[in-house]
């Protein structure tokens, strides 16, 4: 199962959340910090001072585990790529889907000889309880 976010995104989070509980970038190892000297945040008020000694370091941790705890990371449960089928009255088509990205879609001219259309239909229900 893929359970990997981009790491744009994932630091995007980090981000987004110490700026709302007011956690230090420094602690978090999303900007450099000098030893013995406060983050460039907590002068602007926006870090709460764990940098410092205004807040003890292990208030800090329990505040980002305490909001951590409320994020969820989805994981990919197919071992690969999924097709979505769309029907229309003159046409059909697949939207593939992968790790929770759209891929593109394919056209179906015709099927195939003697194919299965039951085999190759995905059903929108198996996305939203997929095991």
């Amino acid at each position: 199962m893929a359970c990997s976010p981009n790491r744009r995104a994932a630091l995007q989070m980090l981000q987004s959340l110490a700026d709302e509980q007011r956690l230090c970038y420094g602690l978090l190892g999303l900007e450099p910090l000098s030893r013995g000297r406060a983050c460039f945040r907590s002068a602007l008020g926006r870090c709460a001072g764990a940098c410092c000694g205004k807040e003890s370091v292990e208030a800090h941790r329990d505040r980002l585990l305490a909001q951590m705890s409320k994020l969820q990371l989805v994981c990919w449960p197919w071992a690969g790529p999924v097709a979505l089928e769309e029907r229309g009255p003159d046409m059909t088509q697949y939207h593939v889907i992968h790790n929770w990205l759209w891929l593109g879609r394919r056209r179906l001219a015709r099927p195939g000889r003697g194919a299965d259309p039951s085999a190759r239909r995905i059903r929108p229900g198996w996305l939203q309880d997929p095991l």
